[in-house]
């Protein structure tokens, strides 16, 4: 592995007998005082680009933790670590009544929902929460592509009817199973292809290069100057990729021109999306406090992802409720101020340069200013990964010209891409200074929460 520490780079090998170090030490432009073409040469940029300039990269920074290599720039992962803790089945059309002799059954493709019929197998066990019976302990008796059939698990309940309507969402916490002594494992395994997600790296590039005469000749040995011009070009390619990974909406793989474009957070956030037309209230705050911390796999501690403004109000509406810390994570390389909040620690990282993003929730925020920077991103720090195609991280490319070229070209290029999942764990919130604040709570912005008088899901 190359080192790279703000300003120095260091090569993986010498090219024509010649040490390469390229902050204050000998050029690789420069030989015996005069201007000269060694052989190309690749420079990995290290790292540590990521902590030199960290609350800069802050994204970036957090999903380096957590790198990822793959092998196809079409890669595949899962939807999350763990199944779900609930369900539900619904149907559209007659009433089911379940008795100690008279299971029911339900229809897989109509009755269930999709994406959790893989664990329903015989002896699963859950707990009915219904609108219409109340809870009720079920047992699977049995499972097949078509239907799954559920009897009452209590055997002492008789006398017991319970008559489940249609149309509504009776829902499922999963329980376990419950098998009979002397009986085998399950008779099939959980098939998780259906869990199956993907995305896509995307090639990102940028030049340095100068050409011929005398002033040209004078800024090549000037190796403060070439020094200076690598670190903008390198810095703000970086830039531009951190935006594209968390702005971008959907991913293109596309074989025939051979163009790939990655999806971001943006695309990858579709159950936790939050609009407010106006200033956020205290109960608004507070309800995207505890949405980011219930959703899937509980954890103490999120990143919030904000500008100054988000910060702004964060302090302002939670300063007196909260213990406020200011932290430096020597791990990470970030500064951020640390809510305590009764669900857990939110990590706040500011950036300024984000007072610029407009997450487009809907068509009222294109173009409009109102909504630059009032935003927050809430992620769960071991479920962002930077993606990396191969070998093909950021590196510099030197001196990919011609022998007899009087000047000079340089490369940087890398192919990158992002993976967060389970998508519900995180959470984007929006809003405008402009308009009246809504007291209303907000809603978790997903279809199986019918909150439509409060405020409403914008899709992706």
């Amino acid at each position: 592995m190359t080192v790279f520490s703000q300003n120095t780079f260091t090569a993986n090998s010498d090219v024509s007998g010649a040490n390469h170090y390229l902050a204050g030490r000998q050029s690789p432009h420069i030989g015996a005082g005069s201007v000269t073409h060694l052989g190309t040469d690749v420079i990995e940029v290290d790292n540590d680009i990521y902590y030199a300039k960290a609350n800069r990269y802050s994204f970036l920074n957090l999903a380096q933790s957590n790198k990822k290599v793959v092998y196809n720039p079409k890669f595949h992962y899962r939807h999350g670590d763990y199944r779900p803790m609930d369900t539900y089945m619904e149907w559209s059309s007659g009433t089911k009544t379940l008795t100690y002799a008279a299971p029911i059954t339900v229809a897989v493709s109509t009755g269930l929902e999709a994406s959790q019929t893989a664990f329903f197998r015989q002896y699963s066990t859950f707990q009915l929460d219904s609108p219409d019976v109340g809870t009720v302990d079920l047992i699977v008796d049995s499972a097949d592509a078509s239907n799954v059939v559920f009897s009452l698990h209590n055997k002492t309940d008789t006398t017991g009817s319970y008559a489940l309507l249609p149309n509504k969402k009776h829902r499922l916490i999963y329980t376990g199973s419950s098998y009979p002594i002397g009986t085998v494992g399950p008779s099939k395994a959980i098939d998780y292809t259906h869990d199956m997600l993907w995305n896509c790296t995307q090639i990102f590039k940028d030049t340095l290069i100068f050409e011929g005469g005398y002033d040209k000749y004078k800024f090549l040995v000037d190796e403060d100057r070439v020094q200076g011009h690598i670190k903008r070009i390198q810095e703000q390619l970086f830039l531009d990729c951190q935006t594209t990974l968390m702005l971008s909406k959907s991913a293109n793989y596309d074989t025939t021109i051979h163009n790939r474009k990655t999806n971001g957070i943006n695309g990858m956030l579709t159950s936790n999306r939050f609009l407010l037309n106006g200033e956020p209230t205290y109960g608004d705050v507070w309800h995207i406090m505890k949405a980011a911390f219930e959703n899937h796999d509980p954890s103490n501690r999120k990143f919030c992802f904000t500008s100054n403004e988000g910060v702004m109000l964060l302090t302002h509406m939670l300063r007196s409720e909260v213990v406020l810390n200011d932290t430096i994570d020597k791990n990470l390389g970030l500064k951020y101020r640390v809510f305590q909040t009764p669900f857990g620690d939110l990590n706040v990282v500011a950036n300024p340069y984000y007072g610029k993003v407009n997450w487009g929730l809907d068509t009222t925020m294109y173009g409009n200013s109102d909504y630059l920077g009032k935003f927050m991103l809430i992620l769960e720090e071991k479920y962002l990964r930077r993606v990396v195609f191969a070998d093909r991280d950021f590196k510099w490319t030197m001196n990919v010209v011609n022998q007899d070229l009087d000047g000079f070209k340089h490369n940087l290029l890398g192919e990158v891409g992002v993976q967060y999942a389970p998508e519900e764990s995180g959470a984007i919130f929006c809003w405008k200074d402009s308009g009246a604040p809504n007291n209303q709570v907000l809603s978790y912005g997903t279809a199986d929460i019918d909150m439509t008088d409060q405020y409403t899901y914008v899709a992706p």
